[in-house]
């Protein structure tokens, strides 16, 4: 299998911010309370588009190539589930995240 190096940047907090408010949106309960609803898969997936410098996600002739408009589908496309999991974590610990608690989450649900 013929890989492609990524290359990738530090984001800013401030961008971090706007990527995190773009990933969450306001719902109704049933109840009528308007409360945040935080989309992970969403935030996940803008903040390697954000991150990425190469290859350019955002390209449209790389995106009509893969049949995709967007960057964050264009991922989806790319990538085999496990390598896009394994992209999100390593992007996360990247950015500075501590991603030392995902592992004892997926370790505590597969008992």
């Amino acid at each position: 299998m013929n890989y492609a190096e990524w290359e990738f940047r530090k984001l800013t907090a401030d961008e971090d911010r706007a990527i995190r408010a773009s990933a969450t949106r306001q719902i109704t309960t049933e109840s009528g309370i308007t409360i945040p609803r935080f989309d992970q898969d969403k935030y996940a997936a803008d903040l390697i588009v954000a991150s990425c410098v190469y290859p350019n996600l955002k390209n449209k002739e790389l995106n009509d190539s893969w049949g995709t408009i967007k960057a964050s589908d264009l991922l989806l496309k790319m990538l085999s589930p496990g390598e896009y999991q394994m992209l999100q974590i390593a992007m996360l610990k990247y950015q500075g995240f501590d991603t030392s608690t995902l592992a004892t989450k997926k370790e505590h649900v597969k008992n």
